[in-house]
């Protein structure tokens, strides 16, 4: 799944109701009360850091870029820093 595609959340009402609208960019929207819309947006914010990282490297050549992770690196062993977790 990739999320590169922008999204908006404004506030509305629905029969009566505050509620939050999470409007997609092909049209579609979604209303949701604030605590349900709150915990998708940072899903979906989740989501994108993780692609971005994905489109760095894999986790091991992230972290040899890092000041002082050469050493640790050597105690970490390979299946440790499997990139499917990514994908899970």
């Amino acid at each position: 799944m990739i999320i590169q595609e922008r999204y908006t959340v404004d506030r509305a009402k629905l029969y009566g109701h505050d509620v939050i609208r999470i409007n997609m960019p092909d049209g579609r929207a979604f209303s949701f009360g604030k605590e349900k819309a709150r915990a998708i947006v940072a899903c979906i914010e989740q989501i994108k850091q993780i692609e971005m990282i994905r489109k760095m490297g894999n986790l091991r050549s992230i972290f040899e870029k890092l000041p002082g992770m050469g050493e640790l690196l050597e105690q970490i062993p390979p299946e440790a820093l499997d990139d499917r977790e990514l994908l899970k």
